[in-house]
């Protein structure tokens, strides 16, 4: 991996890892940013592959917060209109699950990071998989090659290189006759 791609996935799981306790929409831009910054320069896939799942897992903490927080907000309300007061064991339950996300997120990024800053791809748990299914759709895939025989059988052209070859193997790539 590239030195600057490598800085900037670091950089991009260390925002991950700071706004791990609420979503942030200027950090999911500056994410977003960085993607666009991979796939456009071609940098290497551990570098597209790592942009990727540091925007999906900000996102995902996003999807759960909105989850856990609209839950919260419509039960607390359903409580008002009861005649309750929505405080105590309430608040403090929601709190605790604040939390537990909060440090899960953290962790998630955290062991991502520690991957990335000792050469590895970060392959981030429950958001890898998603970003190598993204980066398959802007990346192209080389379109399958055929080797085909030329009219004269003991003769062949290998579809990797185009040279025409008479043995076994190609004298222009070394790939072995189909």
């Amino acid at each position: 991996m590239e030195k600057t791609g490598k800085a900037l996935i670091i950089v991009a799981f260390l925002l991950v890892l700071i706004t791990a306790g609420a979503f942030n929409t200027v950090v999911a831009l500056a994410l977003l940013g960085i993607a666009v910054w991979a796939i456009t320069t071609k940098a290497d896939q551990v570098c597209q592959l790592g942009a990727f799942e540091a925007l999906y897992l900000l996102l995902l903490n996003g999807v759960v917060r909105l989850i856990v927080n609209g839950s919260r907000d419509i039960i607390g309300q359903i409580i008002i209109w009861a005649d309750g007061n929505p405080s105590g064991a309430f608040t403090t339950v929601y709190n605790i699950i604040d939390f537990v996300i909060t440090v899960a997120f953290i962790l998630l990024a955290l062991v991502s990071l520690l991957r990335l800053i000792g050469g590895k791809p970060a392959e981030t748990l429950l958001v890898g998989n998603y970003a190598k299914k993204t980066l398959g759709l802007f990346v192209p895939h080389p379109a399958q090659q055929t080797y085909y025989q030329s009219a004269n059988s003991n003769t062949w052209i290998c579809s990797d290189c185009g040279r025409q070859n008479d043995g076994q193997f190609c004298q222009g790539c070394g790939k072995k006759k189909p």
